[in-house]
């Protein structure tokens, strides 16, 4: 299962994993009830029937010890929970238009509408404002954390620490290669929740590795584990299924590799573009020609 693939699995699992929205929101505001987040988790999860990324959070909190890391823990993925339930439809909706590119790039010349540039521009900005709304609710939550007097200073600091979001590291993670994903061993839970929905948009290989985790259900590995952990556990994932963590990375002679990746490439070009007329493309080798038509006119623009 590809790129294109992986954000429909995406949508298709996180609309049949839904869960009413006031029990997540019930949790989050636990500390006005003087209650911590894990242990009205843990009365949930007595109480109800969970979906699996919940199920799966429940046993990941035997492994964190720190009260205020467990708590952390729970309202980083409920947050990531919540907004992946909530945009499931937007991993749908690029699920298809990477559907659409793939069908393209098989051609010897296609041409592309300005009316599908926009509708592009406009599903990615869809993307990118899913981190947006976790990064808005973490921020609330923690507004609430302060204002409840539940935690005591020191708690309340740690929680901040663990839960706020770095917008600059989160930025370099998101768009870290290999080498570079220990340089972020140390962001806290907040950042990487919010790091990976903005890796996802931008196709960078953090959001690859959480794309697989999330497809088990397992966020909160994602905000517990280092980026390099979360790596080396979407590579199992990857490789039980024939597949890489990043799909550029498959093996030569891999069944769609070229494809995918020409596909990855068209997507990225025309998110590169501002353009508000009809581009026309014709293959040459394994990349493109990229003309505007003008009144029948065809005028090189690019080669790709």
């Amino acid at each position: 299962m590809l790129a294109g693939g992986r954000h429909r699995a995406l949508a298709e699992r996180y609309e049949g994993w839904r869960v009413d929205e006031r029990l997540i929101d019930g949790v989050l505001k636990a500390p006005l009830r003087r209650e911590s987040p894990c242990k009205a988790l843990l009365k949930l999860a007595e109480s109800a029937s969970l979906p699996k990324p919940l199920v799966e959070l429940r046993r990941a909190l035997a492994r964190v010890k720190d009260e205020a890391e467990r708590d952390a823990a729970v309202v980083a993925a409920l947050v990531l929970c919540k907004a992946l339930v909530k945009n499931a439809g937007a991993y749908g909706e690029w699920a298809e238009l990477y559907k659409w590119a793939r069908s393209l790039v098989g051609r010897q010349a296609f041409t592309v509408a300005a009316g599908d540039i926009k509708r592009l521009h406009e599903a990615h900005n869809g993307l990118v404002g899913v981190a947006g709304r976790v990064l808005e609710e973490l921020n609330t939550v923690l507004t609430l954390y302060s204002k409840s007097g539940f935690y005591k200073e020191a708690d309340l600091k740690k929680l901040k620490s663990l839960l706020e979001v770095d917008l600059k590291r989160a930025e370099g993670l998101a768009e870290a290669n290999y080498t570079r994903l220990s340089d972020y061993s140390d962001v806290g839970m907040g950042t990487k929740a919010y790091a990976a929905l903005l890796s996802i948009a931008r196709g960078g290989l953090y959001g690859h590795a959480a794309m697989l985790l999330m497809g088990e259900g397992a966020l909160a590995d994602i905000v517990i584990s280092t980026p390099m952990g979360t790596y080396k556990k979407a590579k199992r994932i990857a490789k039980g299924r024939s597949e890489a963590v990043d799909p550029s990375r498959l093996p030569k002679g891999a069944a769609g590799r070229w494809e995918d990746r020409a596909a990855s490439a068209l997507l990225h070009y025309l998110l590169g573009s501002a353009v508000n007329e009809d581009l026309k493309f014709r293959h040459i080798g394994e990349g493109f020609e990229v003309f505007k038509a003008y009144g029948g006119v065809e005028a090189h623009i690019d080669t790709r």
